[in-house]
C-alpha cells in the first residue's frame, strides 16, 4: 500500500492506496481513514459482454444522456449555496486530543480537538509579569512627577520675586535715560545757538573780505603780471649767459648786457607794484567792525573761522549726546519690556505648566498601565480558543489533526450537507438538446441500486479545455448514502414515453433490406423492429 498527501481546494488528505496492475478494475483507497472501492477509469474489463435489452423504468421510459466517461466522473458536493464553516487553529500549537473524525455530525459548540497550551501558559506568565512591571514603572513616574511639582512651585513663587526685582530696575535704568536725555538736549540747544553765533560772525567777516579783497584787486593783477615779468627777464638772462658761455662774441655779449637791463627794468616795474599795492591794503578798512588794514581783517575772518569750527564741533557733540541718550532710553525700554516679558512668562508659561502636564500624562499613563493589556487579553483569549470547538450544526468534511501533530490554519471543516450538488460534463453535441429544469437520475455505487432524483439547474456558457461543457446538477431527493466528493452517474430525461424499451445504440443495427433490428442475446440474437410500433 502506498501513502500520499494531498491538499485540495485548501484541505488536506492523507491516502493509502493498495498496489494495482494492468487489469485490475477497482482499487482499495483509504481516506483519511474512510475505505472506498474506486472504479479505475479507462481499465480495460477482463470480459465483453453482448449489449443486453432491457425494459425502461416505469417512471422513467425514455431516451437519456449519460456524461461521457473520458472526462472526469460526476462528483457529490455541497450546493454552493449551503453554508460551511472552517474551525481554525489560533496560532499553530501540538494537537492534544481530536474528538471527532471526517463524517461525523456535530453541533455548533461541539469540541472538535484540543491543543498542548503549556507553551502559551508559560507566555501568559511572561505578560502578567511585563504587566506588573508596567504598572509599578508607571506608579514611580506619577509619584516623580507629583514630588517635582511640588518644589517646581516654590522655585516659580521665588522667581517671581527675582523678576518684579528686576523690573524695578529697568523701570530705574530708564528713568535715569530720560534725565540724561533732556541734560543732552539743552546742551545742544547751547551748542546750536554758540554755532549760530559763530556763523553769523563768519558770514560778516567774510563779506568785509571779499570787499576789501575786490578793493585791491587791480593792484594784486599789477604785481602778479610784474612777477611774471620778472620770472621771463630772468629766465632770458640766464639764456643770454648760457650762450655768451658757449661763444664770448661781441653779439653775445651786448645780447648778455641787453638781458641784464631789461631785468633791472623788471625787477624795479615788480617793486613799484608791490609798493603800491601795500598801499592799497593797509587803506582798507571795516570801521564797523573796528578792523583796519587788509591783514587785520584777513586776520580776523581766520579766527573767526576757526571759532565756527569750535562750535561746529561742539554741536555735534551735544547732538551725539542726545543720540547716545536716545539710543540708552531705547536700550532700557527693551530692558523693560524683557523684564516684564519674563515675569509674565514665569507666571503664565513657567516651567511649572510642564510639571504639572507632566503629573497629568503621568496620571493617565498609570490608568492607562492600569487596564490589561490587549496581548495579555489576546493570549487569554487564544488559551480559551485552544479548545477547538464547532462553528456550526453539520458534518465534519475534512479533518487535519492528529494526536501529537503540530497543526496551524484549518483543522477542520464542517458543512451541511443536506443540500448535494453533482458537477457533471456534458458533450458538446448534447448541449443544444438540454435546458436548467430537467430532471435528473442520480446513482452511485455508495447507494447500490437506489435511484435519487435531482434537477439540472446550470450548465456552463463556455466550454472546458477538453471541448466539453460543465453543469451542475442539484440533489432533490433523499440523499441517504450520498458522500461528499464520491463518484455518481448522472442520467437526464431528456423527454418521457411509456411502454418502450432502451436500448444502447450499439445494439441497433440496419439490415440489408433496410430493416433496422436490435441484438438481444445468443438464443435470439436478432429483433427485427418497425418504427412506430411496440413490436
Amino acid at each position: 500500500m502506498k501513502d500520499y498527501s494531498l491538499k485540495i481546494n485548501g484541505h488536506n488528505y492523507n491516502v493509502q492506496i493498495d498496489d494495482v496492475n494492468e487489469a485490475s478494475t477497482v482499487a482499495h483507497v483509504v481516506v483519511n481513514g474512510v475505505d472506498y472501492e474506486v472504479e479505475i477509469e479507462g481499465a480495460k474489463a477482463s470480459t465483453v459482454s453482448k449489449p443486453q435489452v432491457s425494459p425502461a423504468p416505469k417512471s422513467a421510459n425514455s431516451a437519456m444522456i449519460t456524461p461521457s466517461t473520458a472526462t472526469p466522473s460526476p462528483r457529490i458536493a455541497p450546493a454552493p449555496s449551503t453554508s460551511g464553516s472552517s474551525v481554525k487553529c489560533p496560532l499553530p500549537g501540538t494537537v492534544l486530543s481530536v474528538k471527532v473524525a471526517v463524517g461525523d455530525t456535530v453541533k455548533k459548540g461541539d469540541v472538535i480537538a484540543t491543543l498542548d497550551t503549556s507553551d502559551l501558559e508559560k507566555q501568559i506568565e511572561s505578560a502578567e509579569e511585563s504587566y506588573g512591571d508596567t504598572l509599578k514603572s508607571a506608579q514611580t513616574s506619577y509619584d516623580r512627577a507629583t514630588a517635582d511639582l511640588e518644589t517646581s512651585t516654590v522655585q516659580h513663587e521665588n522667581s517671581l520675586i527675582d523678576l518684579q526685582a528686576k523690573i524695578d530696575q529697568a523701570d530705574q535704568n530708564l528713568q535715569d535715560a530720560k534725565d540724561a536725555l533732556t541734560k543732552a538736549q539743552e546742551n545742544e540747544r547751547k551748542a546750536q545757538s554758540t554755532y549760530d553765533t559763530a556763523v553769523s560772525d563768519y558770514n560778516t567777516l567774510k563779506s568785509a573780505y571779499d570787499s576789501a579783497s575786490a578793493s585791491i584787486s587791480t593792484y594784486t593783477a599789477a604785481l602778479n603780471a610784474a612777477a611774471d615779468a620778472q620770472n621771463q627777464a630772468i629766465s632770458a638772462v640766464n639764456s643770454a649767459i648760457a650762450a655768451y658761455n658757449a661763444d664770448p662774441s661781441d653779439a653775445n655779449k651786448d645780447a648778455m648786457n641787453a638781458a641784464n637791463d631789461n631785468l633791472k627794468s623788471a625787477q624795479e616795474a615788480y617793486q613799484s607794484a608791490q609798493a603800491s599795492l601795500t598801499d592799497a591794503q593797509n587803506s582798507c578798512s571795516a570801521p564797523s567792525l573796528g578792523l583796519y588794514g587788509f591783514n587785520n581783517i584777513s586776520d580776523a575772518l581766520k579766527n573767526a573761522d576757526s571759532t565756527k569750527n569750535q562750535a561746529e564741533s561742539a554741536l555735534d557733540s551735544a547732538k551725539n549726546a542726545v543720540d547716545t541718550a536716545n539710543t540708552q532710553i531705547s536700550t532700557c525700554e527693551q530692558q523693560v519690556k524683557a523684564a516684564h516679558d519674563s515675569y509674565d512668562q514665569e507666571k503664565n508659561y513657567s516651567n511649572l505648566l510642564n510639571k504639572s502636564q507632566n503629573v497629568e500624562d503621568s496620571a493617565t499613563k498609570l490608568e492607562q498601565a492600569q487596564r490589561t493589556p490587549d496581548n495579555l487579553e489576546t493570549l487569554r483569549s487564544t488559551l480559551e480558543d485552544c479548545t477547538l470547538t464547532a462553528t456550526m450544526d453539520g458534518t465534519i468534511t475534512a479533518l487535519n489533526a492528529t494526536v501529537g501533530s503540530v497543526c496551524s490554519g484549518t483543522v477542520a471543516t464542517i458543512q451541511n450537507t443536506d443540500a448535494l450538488v453533482v458537477d457533471v460534463t456534458i458533450p458538446a453535441n448534447s448541449v443544444p438538446k438540454l435546458s436548467t429544469g430537467m430532471t435528473c437520475h442520480i446513482t452511485s455505487d455508495a447507494t447500490g441500486d437506489a435511484v435519487i432524483d435531482g434537477t439540472l439547474t446550470q450548465i456552463d456558457p463556455v466550454a472546458n479545455d477538453t471541448g466539453s461543457f460543465g453543469a451542475k446538477v442539484v440533489v432533490n431527493g433523499d440523499a441517504d448514502g450520498l458522500l461528499i466528493g464520491i463518484s455518481a452517474k448522472v442520467e437526464i430525461v431528456i423527454s418521457e414515453k411509456d411502454n418502450v424499451f432502451i436500448v444502447p445504440r450499439d445494439a441497433v443495427g440496419t439490415a440489408d433490406d433496410g430493416s433496422s433490428y436490435v441484438l438481444r442475446n445468443a438464443d435470439v440474437p436478432v429483433l427485427i423492429v418497425k418504427e412506430g410500433t411496440n413490436e
